[in-house]
């Protein structure tokens, strides 16, 4: 006794009824390709928005207008400092070495001066003094040992102006090498410390090592009130701070990573590197306070990179804004026909989203049930 097949109606739901079957049609209904080219071309938009207000705030040309002033005054404050002479000193371990390390004029181009080359800026000349290494073996291996913290080096710089008025710049100890105990990554930390981290996973703390060694100390200098030689200089709003780095805080001294032999250590235990050799490799670097690089390395958090042009920032704006203009006109028709859709007779019925699917009063009554009262 098979049942009859269902008969289906054929009368037309009433106009205003909350049938709808528009959401079930595969050809317009929104599916992951359309909702990801929505989400691509706002994407677009705002990137095109946050270039246009780049432009308009034109930060290259801010900083270029700034670096063109501090040039102006550059020629007689690198003459100064070229006609002075500088002697550095080191005192290693409390005593344990000291000497004297040469110092040389540098006055040839370095990475700031190709930096101001691709940018077509000139009338930069670099002056700076650039001292030579500490002698061969005046560091003791290992740094890192167990029995404490890695030696340190302390330097005074005698200091001749051009009027020959002395002066000795205390520039503090610096350790040789600098030991951080961060966290290891996870997953597998013994991995990715070495891998990822570059240092040693240490089976004691299950931290991960970082060593390093300090590579040079670099201060800027000004003239002392007053005529009186050459005096260290301070960053606004630094004070006891004259190092050449302002993403670091103006510390003088600056830290190279090393390359551990070993991946894995105990805690305590003397790890070896790949450069060992290098620790002696230090140097010091001195740089008038008025040098226009401290301008353009402050405003550039560093990185000495200069930014693109208001108008290369403009027609990538408008390059990405149209692209992503164009790619959200079917998603967004699509989901405006989502809500409104013609029912034939010219007419534009709203069907809300929460209704999809709802079956309309007529359809009931045509199968024989009973709507509740």
């Amino acid at each position: 006794s098979r049942l009859p097949p269902r008969r289906r109606s054929s009368r037309r739901a009433p106009r205003g009824s909350k049938r709808s079957t528009y959401f079930l049609d595969s050809q317009t209904s929104p599916g992951l390709p359309q909702l990801c080219v929505l989400m691509v071309s706002l994407s677009l938009v705002a990137a095109g928005g946050y270039y246009l207000v780049m432009a308009f705030e034109g930060k290259k040309e801010e900083v270029v207008r700034g670096f063109e002033r501090e040039l102006e005054g550059w020629e007689s404050a690198r003459y100064e400092l070229g006609n002075s002479t500088f002697r550095v000193k080191y005192d290693v371990d409390g005593g344990r070495a000291k000497g004297e390390m040469d110092v040389n004029l540098v006055t040839g181009p370095d990475r700031f001066t190709h930096v101001l080359d691709g940018n077509g800026l000139g009338g930069y000349k670099n002056t700076k003094f650039v001292s030579g290494y500490l002698p061969e073996g005046t560091v003791q291996l290992p740094v890192f040992g167990p029995s404490g913290p890695p030696e340190a080096a302390s330097f005074t710089i005698e200091a001749v102006d051009p009027r020959g008025v002395s002066s000795t710049l205390e520039l503090g100890s610096y350790g040789l090498g600098m030991l951080e105990r961060r966290h290891a990554e996870t997953p597998s930390p013994r991995v990715k410390c070495p891998g990822r981290q570059g240092g040693v996973f240490n089976l004691g703390t299950s931290r991960c090592d970082i060593y390093k060694r300090l590579r040079y100390v670099c201060v800027q200098v000004e003239p002392a009130p007053g005529g009186g030689g050459w005096r260290l200089k301070e960053p606004e709003g630094e004070p006891g701070r004259f190092g050449c780095a302002s993403a670091e805080g103006w510390e003088p001294a600056t830290y190279f990573k090393l390359k551990p032999t070993v991946k894995l250590a105990e805690d305590g235990e003397v790890v070896q590197f790949e450069d060992e050799g290098d620790f002696d490799k230090v140097q010091v670097h001195l740089r008038h306070g008025d040098d226009p690089f401290f301008y353009v390395e402050r405003e550039t958090a560093d990185t000495l990179n200069f930014g693109s042009d208001a108008s290369e920032l403009e027609t990538l704006a408008a390059v990405l804004l149209a692209i992503g203009s164009i790619m959200s006109i079917p998603p967004l028709l699509m989901f405006y026909n989502m809500c409104y859709k013609d029912d034939g007779r010219g007419d534009t019925a709203y069907h809300p989203v929460g209704m999809v699917g709802a079956v309309g009063e007529g359809d009931l009554e045509e199968e024989g049930i009973e709507m509740p009262m």
